[in-house]
Parts: C-alpha cells; sequence; structure tokens
C-alpha cells in the first residue's frame, strides 16, 4: 500500500497516486505500479512482494527482476481517490515469439502455462509446510525439554519430602526409645525411694526405744482403737477398767505394745518379700548377644515393611527413594552377620499384597517396590528364574508354612513374574 499520511489533503492523495496504474490495462501498457503482489492458484493467494512507491516498478521491469515466466497474480494497491483496490493480471512469456516484446497474452493463461504456475505454486506451498513443519517439531521439542524439567522438579521435591519423613519418623523413633527408657528409670527410683521409706518407718518404730515412747506413737497413730484393746484386755481378765490398779493397767498397755510390734514385725517381712518380687519384675532380662542380633534383625524387617506398605500406597514416594533406603538396611544387616532369608521375604510380599488388595494397587507398583527385598535374599532371585511364578509361589508359601488366600497368592504369583521378566 502507498505510503500516505491521513491527515493529507484528497488534492495531495490524488498527487502523489497519479501517474500509477489503476487497472489491468495500465498495467500492460507499462505504467508503474505499486502495492502487494499475490501469486494466485485455485484461488488460493500466496504473498510474493510488497513494493513501495517510492520503489515503482512497471509489470516488465518486475517480471524481468523476478524472473516469472507464467502466472496469475494479484496486485492490491490504491486508487487516485485514496481507496484500496485490486487488479489481476496474467504472465505467459513462454509461448512468446523472440521479436515480440509484449510478455502478455489476452490475459488468460494457456493450459501450459495453467501447469506450470500450478507447479510452482505446489513448490511453494510445499516450502512453507516443510517450514511449518520445521516450526512444529521445534514446538514439540521444547515441549518435552519443559514436561522433562517439570517432572524432575517434581521427582526432586517428593525425594525430598520422603527422605525428610523417614529422617523425622527415624528421630521421633530414637526419642520415645529414650523417654521410654527415662520414664522405667524414674519408676525404678521411685519405687526405691518408696521401699526405703517403709524400711526407715519400720526401723524407727522398731528401735530400742522405752515402751512409753511407743505406746505415746502408737495413740499418735490410732489412739481410740488401743484405748478400746486396753479397755477389752481388762474386762477379759476380769477387771473392772474403771477400778484397775495402774500396775494392772500397765501390763495392759505392755501387752498390747507386745502384740503390736508382732504384727509390725509380720508386715515389715511381707512387704520385703513384695518388694524383692516387685523389684524381680521391673529389672529387664539381660539379653544374650543371639537375642540382641534376632532383635535387631526384627527391627529392621519391621522399618523395611512400614515404609514398604507406605510406599506402595503412596504414588507420589518414588521407587528410587525406598530402593535405596532398603539396600541401605540390608547392608546395615549384613555388617552385623544377618541376612534377609527367603521367609523373611515371602512374609513381607504377603503383607504387601494385603494391602495393594485393599487400596487397589497394581502388581506393577508391589513387584517395583519388593524387587530391592528379594535382590537381598543373596542367591534366590536366581533361583526363581528356573521355574514359573505359580510353582515358586506354592512352594514358598508352603515350604515356611506361611498361610494365605488364594486372592493373594495370585497376586504374589503376578508379581513374581514381572520380577522374572526382570531377572
Amino acid at each position: 500500500m502507498p505510503e500516505t499520511n491521513k491527515s493529507d489533503s484528497p488534492a495531495k492523495l490524488k498527487s502523489i497516486t497519479s501517474g500509477f496504474a489503476q487497472s489491468q490495462s495500465d498495467l500492460y501498457r507499462q505504467k508503474p505500479f505499486f502495492g502487494t503482489i499475490n501469486r494466485v492458484f485455485n484461488g488460493q493467494r500466496v504473498f510474493l512482494e510488497h513494493i513501495k512507491q517510492t520503489e515503482r516498478l512497471t509489470l516488465s521491469e518486475w517480471i524481468d527482476r523476478k524472473k516469472i515466466d507464467q502466472g496469475a497474480f494479484l496486485l492490491e494497491t490504491t486508487s487516485e481517490d485514496n481507496q484500496e483496490i485490486s487488479i489481476e493480471f496474467h504472465v505467459d512469456r513462454s509461448n512468446s515469439s523472440k521479436a515480440s516484446s509484449n510478455p502478455f497474452l489476452s490475459g488468460i493463461p494457456t493450459q501450459k502455462a495453467e501447469n506450470q504456475n500450478a507447479s510452482t505454486l505446489a513448490e511453494e506451498l510445499q516450502v512453507q509446510v516443510t517450514r511449518l513443519n520445521g516450526n512444529l517439531q521445534e514446538a514439540d521439542r521444547k515441549n518435552r525439554e519443559l514436561q522433562d524439567e517439570l517432572f524432575k522438579a517434581k521427582r526432586e521435591l517428593s525425594e525430598g519430602n520422603t527422605e525428610v519423613l523417614l529422617s523425622h519418623k527415624e528421630e521421633i523413633r530414637k526419642l520415645e526409645k529414650e523417654h521410654d527408657a527415662k520414664v522405667r528409670e524414674l519408676e525404678k527410683q521411685i519405687s526405691t525411694l518408696e521401699t526405703d521409706k517403709r524400711i526407715d518407718k519400720l526401723e524407727y518404730k522398731n528401735s530400742n526405744r522405752d515402751g512409753m515412747t511407743r505406746f505415746l506413737d502408737m495413740m499418735e497413730e490410732n489412739g481410740a482403737e488401743l484405748i478400746g484393746g486396753i479397755i477389752k484386755q481388762l474386762q477379759s481378765a476380769g477387771q473392772n477398767p474403771s477400778n484397775a490398779t495402774p500396775q494392772q493397767i500397765q501390763a495392759a498397755i505392755q501387752q498390747r505394745i507386745n502384740e503390736e510390734s508382732q504384727s509390725e514385725e509380720i508386715e515389715q517381712s511381707e512387704q520385703a518379700d513384695e518388694d524383692i518380687l516387685s523389684n524381680t519384675d521391673t529389672q529387664e532380662p539381660q539379653l544374650t548377644q543371639e537375642q540382641q542380633l534376632m532383635k535387631a534383625k526384627s527391627d529392621i524387617k519391621s522399618n523395611l515393611l512400614d515404609n514398604a506398605l507406605k510406599t506402595v500406597q503412596n504414588a507420589d514416594i518414588p521407587i528410587s527413594e525406598y530402593a535405596k533406603f532398603a539396600r541401605d538396611q540390608i547392608a546395615i544387616m549384613n555388617e552385623m552377620g544377618l541376612t534377609l532369608e527367603a521367609k523373611d521375604w515371602i512374609e513381607m510380599a504377603k503383607a504387601l499384597a494385603e494391602k495393594a488388595l485393599k487400596e487397589n494397587v497394581s502388581a506393577k507398583r508391589v513387584a517395583d517396590v519388593i524387587q530391592p527385598l528379594l535382590d537381598g535374599v543373596k542367591g534366590y532371585a536366581f533361583m526363581l528364574k528356573a521355574v514359573s511364578p505359580k510353582k515358586a509361589t506354592e512352594t514358598l508359601f508352603n515350604q515356611f508354612n506361611v498361610e494365605a488366600t488364594d486372592e493373594i497368592k495370585e497376586l504374589v504369583s503376578e508379581v513374581l513374574g514381572i520380577i522374572q521378566k526382570s531377572l
């Protein structure tokens, strides 16, 4: 389009466009033109070039510059009254005589020109299609890169959360053990203090004190009962308490003190026996080295199974995270001279299968989680390759007397089949 200012007057605009081609005949008479030129084929337009007003050309000059032999074209330009106009024109120099200087036919392309025009347009369209396909492939590649980066970021975040969760759980377990140990120690101290207190009290009561002092202690603890007992003793001896002599009262008091002393001795003996039994019950039994190793293995198995169940249930926990945890735990067992046995594996496989059936978890997920545990059973993974999954399942459950439903056995068999393919 011509480069004009919208504020220009109509007269000025007319002077700008005056002398330029305004029709097809103007083009063929070699009037200069400017505007946008498109190639036309079967009603489709393909942009070729935009000619500025300051670069105006005649049709012959443009054809020579573009080296065009045939084709149908459309010129979009501006009329003298500043209206947008479109001018169709045709070029066919293939059948022109050398003597003829006119490169145009009567405006109607020949069949050959039409075919060549179609071929040229097809080539141009193919170039554009190739370019667009390249852009599409590049966009697809960038999209895949972004998806990979997003997946990697999510995985790193999930691994970080899992690591923090596992470390916090281990820390909480340690704190709980320390707390329980401190509570047991305090309970022992309280029991010891209470026992010492009772012993001190009894020793004080049985110390070498005179009869009157002990009588006053007894009066302080339970005076009414003591007086009542003395009166009963006097009455049983046929004496009137109101007329009893001091000697008779003193004899009754002494007898009462002796009875109380005997009762306290019996109580002290029974309490000592009770304290011995109580201290014996509260003392933790000393474990042998073999028992300590078995307890350590049991704790490790419990940790492996607890984390395996969580990994099976939570798809956001990466399998690689649990695999690393399992390898580390099995390595600790090996350093202690312990190993993960086939019985341990089938028991954990049963527990995971039960969880998977309840939570509708796939056999593939269970296989991915439990395979690191099978790798820890030295040599057993390779033995499983020699038999079918169903046979291996029946052998494991029967050999170690592990009870399971047919549904659980079927899922374990499917899990073994998946693992066998990866061995």
